[in-house]
């Protein structure tokens, strides 16, 4: 699982404040500066726009078309320009609504073949309990937020037979496939409509603990395109045949990497579909293994996230 590794959280660190002061030092993005919006509406912050990156200024202030909160786009302050009160967001409420799968080909869990989607259900097995790993080996699934010794996880994590597809959760363009501690990748995924510079951006959604990227920084995506194939880095569930996927949503808030409930920024056209393949997952490992108690659906909300706090990490 994800541990808030050392290493990795400086160097997300490192790459958010390396990208943000990218940002501020090139005010020459693509798209160049306008004066009027190219629909010939009069530009507002705000205001719905229709073209990604396109940029204009508003009583003298640069202004560009992206993805705030919703799945539309609007127009807000240039963060290249180096105007607004502070870099990154102000909280991830500013996320946009815009992912479509889980990552992997996920369907409602089907009894008469015992899978969901590509995800094995019956007879899949769990590695014995480790004193030295503190890890719950009970879950072929972990919500958001779980504990993890420690610390709650930063991301929701699947066990996948090895060699399943690791599919991009948003469409956009890939920022950055960086090599992990671990020995495997993650592809981290700037949502259409925000801007990457330097590697990173103000919001990423990440496929993490991947083999085989088979994209690279600068690439276009759509949601649901393979991008990887689930990880072996779990030794002892690799023996049992299963490989690994964590989904995350990174944001930066105050020059400091954060991350969110991937659960929150379902698009609101596959939302009820997608939870409805997860409540049909919690419910079927529940009965493969004996144990209604294990998901406490009441308590999420979104399903999916067992807390809706963001973590610094």
């Amino acid at each position: 699982m994800h541990r808030r590794h050392v290493r990795r959280v400086a160097r997300l660190s490192a790459v958010v404040l390396l990208g943000l002061m990218a940002a501020c030092s090139d005010s020459g993005s693509s798209g160049g500066s306008r004066d009027t919006a190219s629909d010939g509406g009069a530009p507002a912050l705000g205001a719905p726009c229709t073209t990604p990156d396109e940029r204009v200024e508003i009583d003298g202030v640069p202004h560009i078309c992206m993805l705030v909160a919703g799945p539309g786009l609007e127009w807000t302050t240039d963060p290249s320009s180096g105007s607004g009160s502070s870099p990154g967001l102000a909280s991830s409420d500013e996320i946009p609504a815009v992912m479509q799968n889980w990552g992997f080909d996920l369907q409602t869990y089907d009894p008469a073949t015992g899978m969901a989607g590509v995800m094995q259900i019956d007879g899949a097995s769990t590695p014995a309990p480790d004193p030295h790993n503190k890890m719950d080996n009970r879950y072929l699934f972990m919500d958001y937020g779980v504990p993890n010794g420690s610390n709650n996880d930063l991301q929701m994590t699947f066990f996948l037979p090895l060699g399943t597809p690791v599919l991009s959760l948003v469409a956009g363009v890939v920022c950055d496939v960086p090599e992990l501690y671990s020995g495997d990748f993650s592809v981290r995924v700037a949502p259409t409509g925000v801007e990457c510079t330097g590697g990173s951006a103000v919001v990423l959604f990440e496929t993490e603990h991947v083999l085989n990227p088979l994209v690279a920084e600068g690439d276009s995506v759509v949601a649901g395109q393979q991008v990887a194939t689930v990880s072996d880095y779990h030794r002892e569930w690799a023996a049992l045949g299963m490989g690994v996927v964590e989904i995350g949503v990174f944001f930066a808030k105050d020059m400091l990497p954060w991350h969110a409930c991937p659960a929150r920024f379902l698009d609101p056209g596959h939302a009820e579909q997608l939870l409805a393949q997860l409540a049909s997952i919690h419910a079927a490992w529940e009965a493969e293994i004996g144990d209604t108690t294990l998901y406490d659906e009441e308590a999420q909300s979104p399903l999916g996230c067992t807390s809706t706090e963001d973590v610094q990490g």
